[in-house]
């Protein structure tokens, strides 16, 4: 079985973001100002969070799922089940971080956040075919939704 290509997507991906900032030159009041994203600070931050967001979706979408079908013998309802938790967690916290940054600010929630995550990926980093399920995978997708 071919595996599917990754070119479509990233082409209409750079289309759509292209017309995006094209459409936001011509409008008066832009969702996005020409200068956000050009700002130090800002730049940094969404680098964080770009990586961050890379290293959560690579590992929880793709890496863990295969780890659960091909290691364990899960089926794909069963991986889909065992991800629930993982997005109940990432919706209820949401909210709670919102009130967060407001309380300490957005450089120490960023922060606090991503030590978080990456604790989340140490903790799956340690799995094997015996780890359980409840220990063992769990805590880890916990902590990376948080």
């Amino acid at each position: 079985m071919e595996a599917p290509s990754v070119y479509g997507p990233a082409v209409f991906g750079i289309l759509f973001i292209t017309l995006f900032f094209w459409f936001e030159k011509q409008v008066r009041d832009p969702l996005l100002p020409s200068g956000f994203i050009l700002d130090k600070t800002r730049s940094i931050g969404l680098i964080g969070v770009l990586l961050a967001a890379a290293g959560a979706g690579g590992l929880v979408n793709f890496i863990l799922s295969l780890y659960l079908q091909q290691n364990r013998g899960w089926s794909s309802l069963e991986t889909a089940g065992a991800f629930v938790p993982f997005a109940l967690v990432l919706i209820a916290s949401g909210p709670i971080a919102a009130r967060l940054v407001v309380r300490f600010g957005a450089g120490r929630m960023t922060i606090t956040g991503l030590v978080i995550a990456a604790a989340g990926l140490l903790l799956l980093a340690d799995i094997d075919k015996e780890s359980s399920y409840w220990i063992g995978i769990l805590p880890g997708l916990v902590f990376l939704a948080t």
